[in-house]
């Protein structure tokens, strides 16, 4: 395989593979404890290889399934991601700051957010919140369908971005900050259990089955949320109302669910609008027009 072209590369690109780069970097630096370390450096390298062969392959195909995964394998690698950080949020630091931000929370509003919360508990108030939460799924996945089954493929590209600079950042801060989240920080204190009906039942089964200890500072689902707002408000009103105050309930439900304290929203709101601010920095270097969205056969 020859040299790849860089200027076959996308600002996704860029992204992406700076992100793997950073994570791989602190994993040779830290990875005293840390076992299998040499996996992790492994798979992140083969990623890169699998990157970049399907980069060169898309310029040169006109098959629709090999450019279906060059435009979206960096959405498709959230799950990789985030599963992988299980094993990283304590590479640099042993112990979680919980106490940090708990103290934050307990000065500024006199009690824990979540535990005071636990006084308006009532079934059905659980299973709405529940729904709220679960709907985070579906504002990522149906704006950037809306996007892409019509072939608006710069838009895409520019919702892609955004989103994915949320989580990465997120990410990143996962490792430096790490965070284990109310529900585990603050579990001796919930004296009333948040029962909802049927739907909450199997949603906090999935929960406790595929989440883990950390990654709670900042919220990456508000994040990534925010970023997909801002994008629906300009690329596709249509699905910008009726999601704005889904948005509203999913951050609410975040805390309610003991899922986040208030200061992981905060801070996933402001992680939001840092990589929508940053995007458009990069805007003014690269241009949208300039980025290569189509393969030189296409």
């Amino acid at each position: 395989m020859k040299g790849l072209n860089i200027k076959l590369l996308r600002t996704i690109d860029f992204l992406t593979l700076a992100y793997v780069g950073i994570l791989s970097i602190l994993i040779a630096i830290f990875h005293e404890g840390l076992k299998h370390w040499g996996i992790y450096l492994l798979a992140h390298a083969l990623y890169v290889v699998v990157v970049i062969i399907l980069i060169s392959w898309a310029a040169k195909s006109k098959n629709k399934a090999i450019h279906f995964f060059r435009d979206t394998y960096a959405l498709i690698s959230l799950f990789f991601f985030y599963e992988e950080l299980e094993g990283l949020i304590h590479i640099i630091f042993t112990k979680s700051f919980d106490h940090l931000v708990n103290g934050l929370e307990l000065a500024i509003f006199g009690v824990y957010p979540t535990v005071w919360l636990q006084n308006i508990a009532r079934p059905w108030l659980t299973e709405f919140f529940v729904y709220s939460y679960f709907s985070y799924y579906f504002m990522i996945i149906i704006p950037a369908l809306a996007l892409y089954i019509p072939g608006r493929k710069q838009e895409f590209h520019e919702f892609s971005i955004n989103v994915m600079l949320a989580y990465y950042i997120s990410f990143i801060i996962f490792v430096l900050f790490p965070v284990e989240g109310p529900r585990f920080a603050l579990a001796p204190l919930y004296t009333t259990p948040l029962k909802g009906y049927a739907f909450s039942q199997i949603h906090a089964y999935f929960m406790d089955m595929g989440a883990y200890r950390g990654g709670a500072m900042p919220s990456s689902h508000i994040a990534a949320t925010v970023v997909s707002l801002v994008m629906m408000r300009r690329y596709e009103k249509r699905i910008y109302y009726p999601m704005f105050p889904l948005v509203i309930f999913m951050i609410l439900s975040t805390i309610y669910g003991r899922y986040h304290y208030v200061s992981d929203a905060v801070a996933g709101i402001l992680v939001g609008w840092l990589s929508l601010a940053l995007i458009s920095q990069i805007r003014k270097k690269r241009p949208l027009s300039e980025e290569p969205l189509y393969s030189p056969i296409q």
